[in-house]
């Protein structure tokens, strides 16, 4: 799903799910899944594109319901874990504006939980966008990279 900003700008975003298994560092599965830009992400956006806000993202949650996102949900359906971003990189490819966020799950993180949705959240608790995926039952054998790129184009 695709936010567009102006006739000449669309935010969209792709959440891919990493699992690693700790002892080896080998992918063990990846689930990649389009993310929903919720309606107070979008007037997050407006509000700091125009000075009207200082509450950047920063945070992803992570939770075990697998409802499908709506553009009027304001969080996840049941958050269970959320935790700094663990990096932020802003580029561009001559065209399009491109962003890569990540966060890890090491393996002693969120164990003994199924993950079925992710959620980025600003420091006010606002949540941009909202993503569901199929089942990841964490344990200590795993490490799980969850990657959201957003492309401007």
């Amino acid at each position: 799903m695709g936010l567009r900003l102006t006739g000449d700008i669309t935010l969209t975003g792709r959440l891919t799910v990493l699992e690693l298994c700790a002892v080896t560092l080998q992918e063990v599965s990846r689930r990649e899944q389009a993310n929903k830009t919720l309606l107070p992400g979008k007037r997050l956006l407006l509000e700091l594109l125009f000075g009207q806000h200082q509450h950047f993202v920063q945070f992803l949650a992570l939770g075990d319901n697998a409802t499908p996102p709506a553009l009027t949900d304001p969080a996840l359906y049941n958050e269970l874990l959320r935790g700094p971003l663990t990096s932020v990189s802003i580029d561009d490819d001559s065209t399009n504006g491109l962003a890569t966020v990540r966060y890890i799950l090491g393996s002693t993180m969120g164990n003994g939980n199924t993950y079925r949705e992710a959620g980025l959240f600003d420091d006010n608790n606002v949540c941009y966008a909202r993503a569901v995926f199929p089942d990841v039952a964490k344990n200590d054998s795993k490490i799980l990279i969850l990657q959201w790129d957003l492309t401007a184009a």
